[in-house]
């Protein structure tokens, strides 16, 4: 069970997981996996996680409103232990050249795709054209329609305009 004495602890908490596994991986030594994932316990053994649990870091993963982090346990042949993984789903700004992506073959996989700003950023792609990237390595988008106020994986929960494809 999670020790946090307030929600800001869960939220100082995310961020700093946030940082370490989409932008800060590498300054810090972790190694990050072709598929994403780094080892958990590499991550823990950081200064700046020193007083958080394992249990501390689940609840963060389940209970995150935007589903930020996957964590899975992988047992290695000849031992009952689990070794615990965890990946930032979407966000990365580090370069994984050989990061496992699922290639879409068909456009009615995802038949609707929408991608929220705000009306300040509104007005920049009206005048531009286009959506940029600005600093990232990609455009977030989510797929579907967004129908409550609710966070959506890959869309902000209070962006003012949103565009489908």
């Amino acid at each position: 069970m999670s020790q946090f004495r307030s929600p800001k602890d869960a939220v100082r908490c995310s961020k700093s997981l946030s940082f370490v596994l989409r932008h800060g991986a590498h300054k810090k030594g972790i190694h990050i996996r072709s598929d994403g994932f780094a080892p958990l316990s590499e991550i823990m053994a950081l200064p700046e996680f020193r007083n958080y649990s394992f249990d501390d870091i689940v609840y963060v993963v389940e209970n995150n409103d935007k589903k930020r982090f996957t964590l899975q346990d992988e047992v290695k042949e000849g031992s009952s232990k689990p070794v615990w993984w965890i990946k930032a789903n979407q966000g990365h700004s580090l370069v994984m050249d050989d990061l496992e992506l699922d290639k879409i073959e068909d456009s009615k996989e995802i038949p609707i795709v929408i991608h929220g700003t705000t009306k300040n950023n509104w007005k920049l792609i009206k005048n531009s054209g286009f959506i940029s990237r600005m600093n990232r390595n990609h455009i977030h988008c989510a797929s579907g329609k967004k129908v409550s106020e609710e966070a959506v994986s890959g869309l902000r929960w209070n962006c003012e305009v949103i565009f489908q494809f």
